[in-house]
């Protein structure tokens, strides 16, 4: 049995500020992680800070969670898997990363989410999307691929695996 590590997290950022209000939740983003030490993060989020309209799939560090001095409050989930689950998934997260051209974030669709919307567009994601869509894949939780996911519900679903 191997683990992977979601991790939800209340990013340092105004837009990230702004979400959570929008949301009315304590995150406003997720990661997945397949290492213990969480070293390798992914997710879909903008690429720079600089850059709010230049997003796709990012390979994530802790130093993107502190902004001048001000670390982000993070809850780590960690779900069991088979081992066949979590080479599928790093698997399939790794070639994703491999074509991070071909990917982008979808901005239509995190606009619609407050209204529990998503809209689809081929290789475009939000990271709830992204996130949800992998442990949908593996039948966690109940989790439909393609389906709307919010934070708050992906929360839920993983809140016993918190550590």
């Amino acid at each position: 049995m191997k683990f992977l590590y979601v991790l939800f997290s209340a990013t340092p950022y105004k837009i990230g500020s702004f979400i959570r209000h929008m949301l009315n939740n304590r995150y406003n983003h997720v990661s997945i992680s397949f290492d213990e030490d969480l070293s390798e993060m992914y997710s879909f989020s903008r690429r720079h800070e600089n850059t709010p309209f230049f997003g796709g799939i990012v390979h994530e560090s802790f130093c993107r969670f502190e902004r001048n001095g001000i670390s982000s409050d993070i809850k780590v989930c960690r779900i069991p898997v088979s081992d066949r689950q979590y080479e599928f998934l790093k698997t399939y997260t790794e070639k994703m990363l491999q074509q991070s051209d071909q990917y982008v974030y979808n901005y239509y669709s995190a606009a619609v989410t407050p209204l529990r919307h998503r809209i689809r567009i081929r290789n475009a994601y939000t990271c709830v999307v992204f996130v949800g869509d992998l442990l949908a894949m593996i039948n966690f939780g109940g989790l439909k691929s393609g389906g709307f996911h919010s934070l708050p519900e992906l929360e839920r679903k993983c809140a016993a695996y918190a550590i």
